[in-house]
């Protein structure tokens, strides 16, 4: 790194873009070269954005509850130039990064969007600068303002985390396709071990994840051709999972919907067809529990007891509910 002539602890680390620490890492030693961190590292970061000129307060996402803010390297974060700057950083560190007005341009548009995030905000006007041109503005008075005169600011970032990929789960979105293949049988796994462990919340989670990856692998197919249906019907053992965790859970309407979505690639899955059942028993759906029991007890006899004594006990409630409401309307009645 080239010392700046701005003052002997600040270093320039890109074209108009110079560093100077405020507060080194914990571990940092006597560590002169900076840290390497490999494309899809991951950061997880504070950040304060202040007005060079002034020391105004642009933003501290500190004072936002969806913090720290985290990134992952090489994959197309907007805002590129705060890579540039995590990536000479140790976790621990505290260090401010003053970027010249030519760098900022765009930086206005593109922060836009990291402050709806963390404003937990939809926007409302125009996307980018076709917005601008439109002259509905960014949303923001002080990045219109920004926007119209660029000028020098200072971000100070606080790197909370960092890991490498080998250190984490790596998120869906940035997966390949080929990793999202490869994590199925481990989120299989993972759930099952988790249900097994009375985990039911935590199970439903990584079946949830693993039909989401499926549907972005089939998203890459034509529809109807081998792949697509082979991966279609590779969801079937992950809603089945998911069904019973939900069953379990109490969500008997998700639980329904799951089951029939399973159905509709195997339409004798005894399983779909009798978790089904117990769902809509739960919601009173009479006549279609009756009719999912009786169809499971056809595709498998060893159910048939359990079968029998599950439409006994729904008959028995349902005769119950109807005195407990004839009582109910003889009640009002007198009383009227």
């Amino acid at each position: 790194m080239a010392t700046t002539n701005e003052a002997p602890d600040t270093v320039t680390i890109a074209d108009g873009i110079s560093k100077r620490v405020v507060s080194a890492a914990p571990d940092s030693g006597s560590a002169s070269s900076p840290p390497s961190y490999p494309t899809e590292s991951h950061f997880a970061f504070d950040f304060v954005v202040r007005v060079a000129a002034t020391g105004a307060v642009l933003d501290d996402s500190r004072l936002h509850p969806k913090r720290p803010v985290s990134l992952y390297s090489g994959r197309g974060f907007q805002i590129g130039f705060w890579e540039t700057c995590l990536e000479t950083m140790r976790p621990g560190e505290v260090s401010e990064f003053a970027v010249e007005p030519e760098q900022l341009g765009l930086f206005p548009v593109q922060y836009r969007k990291l402050r709806d995030y963390l404003l937990d905000r939809k926007s409302a006007h125009c996307c980018g600068m076709a917005g601008v041109r439109d002259g509905g503005g960014l949303g923001y008075a002080d990045l219109d303002d920004l926007l119209a005169k660029p000028q020098r600011l200072l971000f100070e970032f606080h790197l909370r985390e960092a890991k490498l990929p080998h250190e984490f789960r790596k998120e869906a979105w940035i997966m390949r396709p080929e990793e999202k293949r490869a994590a199925l049988p481990q989120l299989r796994q993972e759930g099952n071990d988790l249900y097994k462990a009375g985990k039911t919340a935590d199970a439903a989670a990584r079946y949830t994840e693993a039909l989401a990856m499926l549907e972005d692998l089939a998203a890459m197919e034509r529809p109807q051709d081998t792949k697509w249906l082979e991966l279609d019907k590779a969801k079937v053992p992950f809603l089945l999972n998911l069904a019973q965790c939900q069953l379990l859970l109490g969500d008997n309407y998700q639980t329904i919907r799951l089951c029939t979505e399973a159905l509709s690639r195997e339409p004798d899955n005894v399983k779909a067809v009798y978790r089904r059942a117990k769902a809509h028993a739960a919601v009173w759906d009479v006549a279609e529990a009756k009719q999912d029991f009786s169809r499971a007890a056809q595709l498998d006899p060893g159910l048939a007891a359990a079968c029998d004594a599950a439409v006994r006990d729904l008959t028995d409630k349902v005769r119950e509910r109807e005195r407990l409401e004839k009582e109910q309307l003889r009640g009002k009645l007198i009383a009227g």
